[in-house]
């Protein structure tokens, strides 16, 4: 995983638009805004010289159509069950431990 984000990584540090873009918010707003003698200076990449924790929290789930298109667009009911789903998963990785999802206020995860 983390060669494969490498390697998006140096092809976005590489780009020219990203370049000119990371260049114009330094020039164009960061330089004006120095706190005292350090200066601001961004960085725009994909972030691949972090910790796994932090790579892992880059990543998104969200829901989408069985036949593909467009994400479903996210309320509270659908964050919720998402998130219930990925409790339910981490579950059954510790086998080891209690099987037990409780569920507070079941008709806050109703959705029409």
């Amino acid at each position: 995983m983390f060669d494969t984000l490498n390697a998006a990584d140096k092809a976005v540090v590489g780009n020219a638009a990203i370049g000119s873009i990371q260049s114009q918010v330094n020039a164009d707003f960061l330089e004006k805004l120095p706190f005292a003698d350090d200066p601001l200076v961004a960085t725009l990449d994909l972030g691949a010289k972090g910790s796994f924790d932090q790579v892992l929290e880059r990543l998104e789930l969200y829901l989408s159509p069985k036949n593909g298109g467009e994400r479903v667009p996210r309320g509270l009911g659908y964050n919720n069950l998402l998130f219930m789903a990925a409790e339910l998963l981490l579950l059954q990785s510790h086998p080891e431990q209690v099987p037990l999802l409780l569920i507070e206020e079941p008709e806050a995860h109703l959705h029409p």
